[in-house]
């Protein structure tokens, strides 16, 4: 899993400018960054990596209220905070704080943010002032209450917010969904990553399993193609790239710790962040 001696940023963003901003000025301030590039694939990374039955991330979840998802155009940040709010609320999800951004930072839209379950609404662009207020608001267990606003109102809004991920959620799940498309565990993308590189090991549970994960992967040759697609529009930070293009040459895993002064649970933790990165763009 992730390591938690840094606290993690779970952060939604679709223009790369800004992610990469927001990634530089987080490491800077002791941060770990885990950036997707929709609101739906921050909706499967929340529903896989903060499963109740997942070790606890002390992690905060970061949403343009107003940022649209390429995919499904009723789907906007308001709205899958609102949705993870409630999931952890019936505790589906472990409960970490959810945050909301804006580039127009206004008394309405304060309000729209707390009652989708934010914690706070930051004004763009992000700044290490702010990264000093997420600190504060971890392991916090709810957000503060919403004054002064009727809550037959409060109920009737998130109603509607909760309605219509439900209509994306059950979109998705009605797709015809090929079969090298469905969700990768982290295990089946280490095997994946073992046919390319001698620096990752196909974990022991699933030799047996090796060419069945290929061939739902498309096979060798889709595999080396999906790879090549990956680094040249690549959804990681130039940190992670350097990473994986050194596992990708063969680098061990202890070599590029050392190179890097990197503690080996910090290494660790970025070849995760990298492997769901990959996953989530080889099912997209």
């Amino acid at each position: 899993m992730l390591a938690n001696a840094e606290p993690i940023l779970l952060f939604a963003e679709d223009a790369q400018t800004d992610a990469t901003i927001v990634q530089v000025i987080a490491q800077r301030c002791g941060w770990q960054v885990v950036w997707l590039k929709s609101l739906f694939a921050m909706w499967q990374y929340c529903v896989s990596m903060l499963d109740r039955e997942q070790p606890a991330l002390n992690c905060v979840i970061m949403l343009d209220m107003k940022m649209p998802d390429p995919a499904y155009r009723h789907l906007e940040g308001s709205v899958l905070a609102t949705w993870l709010s409630h999931a952890m609320h019936e505790q589906r999800l472990q409960t970490v704080p959810i945050f909301g951004m804006t580039t127009d930072k206004t008394v309405h839209r304060e309000w729209e943010a707390r009652i989708a379950g934010c914690y706070q609404l930051f004004e763009k662009p992000l700044r290490p002032e702010h990264f000093q207020q997420l600190q504060q608001y971890l392991g916090k267990p709810s957000p503060p209450a919403i004054d002064g606003v009727d809550q037959i109102a409060v109920e009737i809004i998130r109603k509607q917010h909760l309605d219509i991920m439900h209509t994306v959620i059950a979109a998705y799940q009605n797709q015809a969904i090929p079969a090298n498309t469905a969700a990768w565990s982290l295990d089946e993308l280490r095997v994946l990553l073992s046919f390319l590189t001698n620096s990752i090991y196909c974990p022991r549970h699933l030799q047996q399993q090796r060419e069945q994960i290929l061939e739902r992967a498309g096979g060798l040759i889709q595999l080396q193609r999906s790879m090549r697609n990956f680094l040249s529009n690549p959804q990681l930070s130039t940190f992670e790239l350097k990473i994986l293009n050194r596992i990708l040459q063969g680098v061990s895993q202890e070599r590029i710790a050392a190179q890097e002064a990197l503690g080996r649970r910090k290494l660790e933790s970025t070849i995760e962040q990298i492997l769901v990165a990959f996953g989530l763009f080889i099912s997209n």
